[in-house]
């Protein structure tokens, strides 16, 4: 997102028509391009209205892992992606550094070939899992499905991995560290993927009037490139859709007022010790 913001809610829309509320396929660029707001502005709400407003992101990758993201995004899901693997060992050369830098000039990523090596084994992994590959690989649907839409006068916009024809789910597609249930629960917590599964899936059933339940692949980058597929909650999307909608209408009231605060606004807030120290407070033994 990256800097201040213009009234997304406001916008006069994108041009072509907004009245399409389902868009597939659409670019990246297309999507990006639309000004509506989407659910990566609204988590940083979860900080405060000033990171909403800089665009704050809780945990953002590397450049390297990004680009594993978007190549294992290429190749599942048939996005529009240039990429080429280095002829060069490293880029200590004047040459070599020539080569990259061309390279990227020209839109097209660099990879080393253990890193191509890495995707092409998720890609197998996902394929090997029966879940996953019949929910991405083997039946008939849509990926990068775009979605427009608006809340109580504020255009909103989504763009969906993979919606698949013969199920009443949508799909998204997850890189992770670590895809246990402990591991990947954690993650939920952390960047509010939950926030995103109930935006998305409230946007796709205020357009079709289908209520579609939520369903993550999530695949490890490393040795063995475990699979997991996991479906949230009904508890889980009700609490996270109350969420997402109190995040927009704080946006709106931060723009009519022009006031984006941070922490305690302009007062001084309370606090207390962390737990485990009012636990244990007598005097340590040595």
């Amino acid at each position: 997102m990256g800097g201040p913001q213009p009234p997304w809610h406001r916008s006069p829309g994108c041009e072509g028509g907004c009245e399409v509320k389902i868009v597939h396929p659409i670019s990246a660029a297309q999507y990006r391009a639309h000004p509506a707001i989407n659910v990566s502005a609204l988590k940083a709400f979860s900080r405060s209205p000033a990171h909403a407003l800089a665009g704050f992101e809780e945990e953002k990758e590397t450049t390297e892992a990004m680009n594993i993201g978007s190549l294992l995004d290429h190749k599942v899901l048939g996005t529009d992606y240039l990429f080429t693997t280095s002829p060069y060992e490293d880029f200590r050369t004047k040459e070599a550094r020539a080569w990259r830098d061309e390279t990227r000039e020209r839109g097209v990523t660099v990879f080393k070939q253990e890193e191509i090596e890495t995707v092409e084994k998720m890609v197998a992994s996902i394929r090997a899992h029966p879940v996953a590959s019949h929910l991405l690989f083997n039946q008939a649907g849509r990926s990068q499905v775009g979605i427009f839409g608006e809340f109580e006068g504020c255009e909103r916009k989504g763009l969906i991995d993979r919606v698949p024809d013969t199920m009443q789910v949508l799909v998204d597609l997850k890189k992770c560290r670590d895809a246990s249930k402990a591991g990947f629960r954690r993650q939920i917590g952390q960047l509010r993927y939950d926030v995103q599964a109930a935006y998305y899936r409230d946007l796709w059933r205020d357009i079709t009037g289908e209520t579609r339940e939520w369903q993550w692949v999530c695949v490890e980058d490393f040795e063995p490139y475990a699979v997991a597929v996991y479906q949230l909650d009904r508890e889980s999307c009700e609490v996270a859709s109350r969420t997402w909608q109190s995040w927009i209408r704080q946006w709106m009231a931060c723009e009519d007022t022009d006031s984006w605060p941070g922490y305690n606004g302009d007062s001084a807030g309370m606090i207390s010790s962390p737990t485990w120290i009012l636990k244990n407070e007598g005097a340590t033994d040595f």
